[in-house]
């Protein structure tokens, strides 16, 4: 580990996870670490290689809904009742496993066709969450016709109430009473502020008062059957609503393998997709293993070339007959900067990762 460190390795990591766009993704980049044979390096080196394509062809595909992921999931696994910011929060991931859905489908490379057929197709649950909920979370009101037909009543009763309450204050000149000219809203019911010691003007239902003490909010007799009935509808919506979220919920959780199955994909592809907008920073490319040879033709310290430093690449060989390689020059001449170099294109050649040099460069699988 502590050569890794000599070598800047972490130092990569950090820049390799900060391209990443979800949470999981960025913890399994930070841990990259050698892989365990060859074959495994090369289709990695390929994997990448089409992600790098699919990039270049492209917006990048974003996977923030995977870290909300773990908490809606869950609660599907126990066949909860999901609450429209969960609902929310599914809404997201949907979207997201759409648009990666979308920008995968015009290639036909090994890698980047198996993800495309095994994502699920999200835009079923998607269908039936728009059906009940607004983007912003809150239940619509045409979303059942049991919904729609409570919503338009109670908009006619609160209406009813409204011009009951104005028409009572202007008959009654009641202003030398009302503390405010206004009609307000105590648990539920709708009221008039009146001004303390005034109640008794008029027959009503005193509900509460101010922290003052100033105000009383009374509710004149004329509407409590419209109050009444408003009560009632309230509690209808309430009912209707659940039944809709339990109908959804159950129908989301027939689907929590789907789901599953596409979030692991999503994980993947982002850890891909950060590894190609890696490469192609670097300009790095896959290497040729071999057993006893160095071909390293053009090799450049990652971390300068992200800095935007001007690279003076070095070509080296060690094999069977030149094997010994001798390093000389003046002190800050690169002698470090390019020992640091070969080891980075070893360390990442055996972790799958595309290297920095020109193509084609061999190195063993160390």
């Amino acid at each position: 580990m502590n050569e890794l460190k000599s070598l800047d390795w972490q130092s990569l990591l950090e820049t390799l996870k900060g391209h990443a766009t979800s949470e999981e993704g960025r913890t399994k980049l930070a841990s990259t670490a050698p892989l365990s044979s060859e074959a495994q390096a090369i289709e990695s080196f390929n994997e990448i290689d089409e992600a790098r394509s699919v990039l270049a062809h492209g917006r990048r595909p974003f996977m923030e809904s995977l870290d909300l992921f773990p908490t809606w999931h869950q609660r599907l696994e126990r066949n909860a009742t999901l609450k429209p910011m969960e609902l929310r929060d599914v809404r997201h991931f949907c979207l997201e496993a759409i648009a990666l859905h979308e920008t995968l489908k015009p290639f036909s490379s090994p890698w980047v066709t198996q993800v495309f057929k095994q994502l699920m197709k999200a835009d079923e649950p998607l269908s039936a969450i728009d059906q009940i909920m607004t983007p912003d979370g809150d239940i619509r009101k045409d979303a059942s016709e049991t919904l729609f037909n409570l919503s338009k009543e109670k908009e006619n009763h609160i209406r009813n109430i409204q011009n009951t309450l104005d028409k009572l204050v202007k008959s009654h000149d009641m202003d030398h009473v009302l503390q405010d000219k206004y009609v307000t809203n105590r648990e539920g019911r709708w009221v008039l502020p009146i001004k303390s010691g005034m109640q008794h003007s008029f027959e009503g239902i005193i509900h509460a008062s101010s922290q003052s003490k100033q105000t009383v909010f009374m509710e004149p007799k004329e509407i409590v059957p419209v109050n009444n009935r408003l009560r009632q509808v309230d509690a209808e919506i309430e009912a209707e609503v659940e039944r809709l979220l339990v109908q959804l919920s159950g129908f989301l959780s027939s689907l929590q393998t789907d789901f599953k199955k596409t979030k692991e994909l999503m994980v993947q592809s982002d850890v891909r997709l950060a590894q190609g907008q890696l490469a192609s920073r670097l300009n790095a490319s896959a290497c040729e293993f071999s057993k006893d040879t160095i071909e390293l033709h053009g090799v450049r310290h990652p971390l300068l070339v992200l800095q935007n430093e001007a690279v003076i690449p070095n070509s080296v060989v060690v094999d069977r007959k030149n094997h010994v390689l001798l390093l000389s020059g003046p002190n800050a001449g690169g002698k470090t900067v390019l020992l640091k170099s070969i080891g980075l294109a070893a360390q990442m050649a055996r972790c799958g990762l595309p290297i920095c040099t020109d193509e084609p460069s061999t190195l063993p699988f160390f």
